[in-house]
């Protein structure tokens, strides 16, 4: 297992790094590529996946096979994830195909989003929005004024656009046919509202840059 330190305190480890310039006399511009088993640490963003590829010259990390990401209190997987960075933050999550994303302040009661496509918008390090493309599905949890929880909305639709504030979701808007249930907490079987392919794989996350050794 290889270890490398790659910017901004971001730690990248897997059995087989590589690195080498883009372009052999521009001295800025690297290519990183990982496999297997590779590992990412951020303070801000952890994840794992099989093999992996940055280009330093868009800051642009493609994740491949089995790809899990963490900022904060959710957890993101699909076929491919690209995440791209700005000023040395997240600024951008791409899930492309069979996009999942769980997000859960509690661990208790998970807040979900299925779709084909789905582009995460970051902003100070936190997530802001969230744009799903394509076959959406969710179940979120609604919070009174007091942040007791007081049912839970389950809805389908095509496409859909969801607002955070505080890692929480703040609004959310559903296009094309959307269909939805609204339930009372003392009536949800939770278990049950869990969308097809629910995975929350917490116990995988890196925690400290130790966790890639």
């Amino acid at each position: 297992m290889k270890t490398q330190y790659l910017k901004d305190t971001l730690y990248l480890s897997a059995d087989i790094l590589e690195s080498y310039l883009e372009v052999p006399e521009d001295t800025t511009s690297r290519i990183v590529t990982g496999f297997p088993d590779v590992r990412v640490y951020k303070s801000d963003l952890q994840a794992i996946c099989d093999s992996m590829i940055y280009t330093q010259r868009d800051s642009l990390f493609s994740l491949f096979k089995n790809p899990i990401v963490w900022s904060d209190t959710s957890q993101f997987i699909s076929d491919t994830v690209r995440i791209q960075l700005g000023n040395e933050s997240i600024d951008k999550i791409y899930l492309l195909q069979n996009s999942f994303i769980i997000n859960s302040p509690d661990e208790v009661f998970f807040n979900q989003v299925k779709g084909r496509d789905v582009i995460a918008q970051f902003q100070n390090d936190e997530l802001r929005e969230m744009n799903v493309l394509g076959s959406g599905e969710s179940v979120y949890y609604i919070l009174d004024e007091t942040n007791a929880y007081i049912g839970v909305n389950k809805t389908i639709c095509s496409e859909m656009k969801l607002d955070f504030g505080n890692n929480e979701i703040t609004d959310i808007r559903f296009f094309t046919k959307p269909s939805g249930r609204f339930t009372p907490m003392q009536q949800a079987n939770h278990e049950a509202l869990k969308l097809t392919g629910f995975r929350w794989l917490i116990e995988k996350r890196p925690k400290s840059v130790a966790d890639l050794r």
